[in-house]
C-alpha cells in the first residue's frame, strides 16, 4: 500500500489536474475531507503539490519520517544542494554535532540574504534535520538557508544554547560569502524551545556582542509557536518540561526572558510571531510582547495558524499551498528589500 501511493504521488506532480473535476470525484474528495476531518486530520491536496499526504497521525502525532523522505524528495527535485555538518564552534567536552549546521544552497546562488533555523524539543533534543520542507520553499526564492544544532539541557545551560545560536549566526555573518550568501543580512527562525532561543537572541544584545557581532546584524526574528517570552510569568503555571529546561532560580531565567530585554533604539529586529491555533499563550505571551515591541517602536507581526497544532504549524511550513508559509515568505521578503529570486 505504502509503495502504491508513492507511485500515484509521483504521479500526481507531473500531471495536469482537469479544469472541472466531474461531480463524482468532486463528492468522493469531499467524503475522504469529511473523514479525515472527523479524524482530526489535515486534509491533503489530490494534485501536483510538495506532500500530497496528511502527516498527521490517528493518535494526534506527526509521521516525521515520513515527513522527512518527502521533503527530502522534493528538495532534490527542486535542484536544493545540502552541505551538511559544517562546525560554527568547537568547545572542549562538546560532542562536534551539537555545534554544527548544515548549508541548503543551489548553483548560481550570489548575494543571497541568510535565514538560520533552530529546532524545537522542549531544550532536550531534536535535530537540524528538522528543517523539513523550509530549504525547499525557500532556496529555489534566492535565499541561503542554515539549520542548526545546538547543546541541550542538563548539559549546558539556558543562555549556553543561546549563545549557540548567536555564534552560529556570527559564524554566517562571517562565512555566508564562500557560498553564495549575503553575511549582512540574517533572519533567525525558531519553532518552539527553538523559537524561544531566537527571541532570546534578538531581544538580548548580550548574546550577540559575545559572538563578536550586535543586534543590528540582525534583519528579522521569526518565533513559531513558544510560551517562554516573559519566562517568570510562565514559570508560575510551569509545566513539567519547562521546570526541566529552567530550572527554579529567577537569576538564570532573566538572561533568557526576552519579554524582560525589550528597548527601544538598541537595534532589536523586526518580529514575526506565529501562534498554534486557539493556543492559551496567543493572550498570555504573544499579544503582550507584541505591544511591548510596539511601544519599544519595533514592528511585531502576530499571525495564528489556523487549523495548525504544535508540531503540523512548522512540520507543513514550506508545503505548496500552506498559509504559513505564504506569510513567512512576505515578511521575508519585505524586511530583506527583495523580490522573489
Amino acid at each position: 500500500m505504502e509503495r502504491s501511493h508513492d507511485r500515484f504521488r509521483f504521479l500526481a506532480r507531473f500531471l495536469a489536474q482537469p479544469v472541472d473535476p466531474e461531480p463524482a470525484v468532486t463528492r468522493q474528495r469531499e467524503r475522504i475531507a469529511a473523514s479525515h476531518a472527523a479524524r482530526g486530520m489535515e486534509p491533503f491536496g489530490y494534485w501536483p503539490n510538495s506532500t500530497l499526504r496528511s502527516y498527521d497521525t490517528s493518535d494526534g502525532g506527526l509521521n516525521y519520517r515520513r515527513a522527512l523522505r518527502d521533503s527530502r524528495e522534493v528538495r532534490e527535485e527542486r535542484g536544493v544542494i545540502r552541505i551538511a555538518d559544517i562546525a560554527y564552534d568547537s568547545k572542549l567536552g562538546v560532542d562536534p554535532q551539537r555545534q554544527s549546521l548544515d548549508l541548503y544552497l543551489r548553483e548560481g546562488l550570489t548575494s543571497a540574504p541568510v535565514v538560520l533555523y533552530v529546532h524545537g524539543g522542549s531544550w532536550v533534543r531534536g535535530d537540524k534535520a528538522r528543517a523539513l520542507f523550509k530549504p525547499a520553499a525557500l532556496v529555489p526564492e534566492g535565499y541561503l538557508f542554515a539549520s542548526m544544532n545546538y547543546r541541550f539541557r542538563p548539559t549546558a545551560s539556558l543562555a549556553e544554547m543561546a549563545q549557540d545560536v548567536a555564534t552560529a549566526a556570527a559564524w554566517l555573518r562571517r562565512h555566508a560569502a564562500k557560498y553564495g550568501g549575503d553575511g549582512s543580512r540574517i533572519a533567525l527562525v525558531g519553532h518552539s524551545a527553538g523559537a524561544h532561543l531566537v527571541s532570546a537572541v534578538g531581544t538580548n544584545e548580550a548574546f550577540m556582542e559575545a559572538a563578536g557581532a550586535a543586534l543590528a546584524d540582525l534583519n528579522s526574528v521569526v518565533a513559531i509557536d513558544t510560551a517562554m517570552y516573559n519566562v517568570p510569568l510562565q514559570m508560575k503555571h510551569a509545566l513539567d518540561a519547562h521546570t526541566n529546561a529552567f530550572g527554579t532560580e529567577r537569576d538564570a531565567w532573566m538572561p533568557v526572558s526576552p519579554w524582560h530585554h525589550i528597548e527601544g533604539g538598541k537595534g532589536i529586529p523586526p518580529f514575526l510571531l506565529f501562534v498554534s491555533d486557539g493556543r492559551p499563550t496567543m493572550h498570555e505571551q504573544v499579544r503582550p510582547l507584541q505591544a511591548r515591541l510596539r511601544e519599544a517602536g519595533i514592528e511585531a507581526v502576530v499571525h495564528e495558524g489556523e487549523g495548525r497544532a504544535h508540531s503540523p504549524l512548522d512540520t507543513y511550513l514550506g508545503v505548496d499551498g500552506d498559509e504559513t508559509t505564504r506569510v513567512l515568505v512576505e515578511f521575508l521578503a519585505r524586511h530583506f528589500g527583495r523580490q522573489a529570486r
